[in-house]
């Protein structure tokens, strides 16, 4: 390890194209940079590697290392919850929806819950509409220490559960009580570090490091879990109680060789700073780092350049099909913005842009579509190459007004 320099020297390549690990499950692994990058597609990923997480309900596949394995991690782990770090561009978002979606399509809601600290308003709209939220998502600064109470309060509630039932652990007392199973809680708070960098009051600041700490030295055993999405880790937004207890880790691209010690759980190792971006990552679990891909799906349609046909809208609109009917009630953590009105309801599609005039004329034609089609069911759209996807739901929701 201590020659890396001296073999890219003598491959003739940069040495930051060149990178040498000790510790991994392969033993000492050198990897030398691809010239062109290869892109894993998050329903091609399914469809190799589903298999693995298929009797796992809380587990999900993020990515393939370069063996072609797949990287797996499990919010109801030994090691629980999971911490995302890299800065802008490294894939941070990719991998969440990756995380999230497929617990979405996995777990009723009488089974899996989340609930959003947001404050950058970049991934709670997207997930809006999934009859999963246990609570609205707190998307301005006063909402943040409410929903913390809120959490905390059911995190005690689950307890009193459980030691009623005198078990020590929620899978336990479901196992006692299938009928009314305590659901696993997943609190996705995005970018923490724009708690301290947005918060103006200092109460705001507190309340967010305690409660979290509480989530992540107790939640474990009620069921609540965290999903802690940031951007340039620090000793400040992780906190001391925080922190520790992250026991699973993806690393990506990072600013500052301190940002990836300390995501990396050695401060000397200042290996996610020579992360190429996009998803190029480390899996660590247990003290052992893993190289591996993300996988990719784009935000938006005007992302899907490759495949018009296919980004998160898309597979959000599938988990609210799937699981439509299971409508649950949402907490409120008080006076929010005001709601969409009802016109834009009718034709909002969670997590995708309000459409445009060019949208509605392909909502017109896929309702004509679905209303003329021999089909046996008339409500099933008919997809071209050219013609952006649009759920059945959707398409239902437009032929009926």
């Amino acid at each position: 390890i201590s020659r890396a320099v001296d073999m890219a020297g003598a491959l003739e390549i940069d040495k930051d194209d060149l990178t040498v690990e000790s510790g991994s499950r392969y033993g000492i692994l050198i990897q030398i940079r691809n010239e062109t990058r290869g892109v894993v597609w998050y329903d091609e990923l399914l469809r190799k590697h589903e298999h693995v997480v298929i009797e796992k309900p809380y587990a999900a596949v993020v990515g393939e290392d370069s063996f072609g394995e797949p990287v797996v991690v499990d919010i109801d782990d030994e090691v629980p919850h999971l911490l995302v770090a890299g800065k802008s561009g490294s894939g941070k978002s990719a991998i969440n929806h990756i995380v999230l979606t497929q617990l979405l399509r996995k777990n009723s809601p009488d089974r899996f819950q989340l609930a959003f600290i947001d404050l950058k308003k970049v991934t709670a709209p997207i997930y809006r509409n999934v009859p999963h939220l246990w609570h609205e998502a707190a998307v301005v600064e006063k909402e943040v220490p409410n929903l913390l109470t809120s959490v905390r309060e059911e995190m005690e509630r689950r307890e009193r559960l459980i030691a009623d039932a005198a078990v020590t652990k929620f899978q336990a007392y479901n196992a006692a009580h299938p009928s009314d199973p305590i659901p696993v809680l997943l609190i996705v708070i995005d970018e923490a570090a724009s708690i301290s960098d947005m918060a103006q009051e200092k109460s705001t600041t507190e309340a967010y490091h305690r409660e979290v700490g509480l989530i992540a030295t107790r939640g474990r055993s009620a069921g609540v879990f965290l999903l802690f999405g940031v951007q340039r880790p620090s000793q400040n937004n992780l906190g001391e109680n925080i922190r520790p207890n992250l026991g699973q880790r993806i690393a990506l691209a990072a600013n500052a060789a301190n940002e990836s010690g300390l995501v990396l759980g050695d401060l000397k190792d200042d290996s996610a700073i020579r992360l190429t971006g996009k998803g190029d990552g480390y899996h660590v679990i247990g003290g052992r780092k893993r190289r591996f891909t993300g996988a990719y799906i784009p935000e938006n349609i005007g992302e899907a350049k490759a495949r018009p046909d296919y980004y998160i809208g898309v597979v959000i609109d599938e988990i609210i099909e799937k699981w439509e009917g299971r409508v649950r009630t949402v907490r409120s953590s008080g006076p929010t913005e005001a709601k969409a009105s009802a016109v834009d309801a009718r034709v909002a599609v969670a997590g995708r842009h309000k459409p445009s005039i060019s949208d509605f004329d392909w909502l017109v034609i896929e309702a004509i579509d679905a209303l003329t089609t021999k089909d046996p069911d008339p409500y099933v759209p008919q997809i071209t190459e050219r013609r952006p996807r649009w759920g059945a739901r959707f398409t239902r929701c437009l032929a009926q007004t």
